[in-house]
């Protein structure tokens, strides 16, 4: 996966958590994310804008 921001996720179908960490090392836990929004972001072209039209702001997230 090549992106500027993110280095790596996960999506976990059975709890809605997608998890994301940044190449500073930052890790944010979003919430309830449908299983189309965790899926689009396994296929999506831009990670970084996938996750900005799609997710960021749209789920409660917890940075952790």
């Amino acid at each position: 996966m090549t992106s500027s921001w993110i280095e790596s996720f996960s999506y976990d179908a059975t709890t809605g958590n997608l998890d994301i960490e940044t190449k500073s090392g930052a890790v944010y836990t979003y919430g309830d994310v449908p299983q189309r929004v965790g899926e689009g972001m396994s296929i999506a072209d831009s990670k970084g804008s996938y996750h900005n039209a799609n997710i960021r702001g749209r789920y409660d997230c917890v940075r952790g």
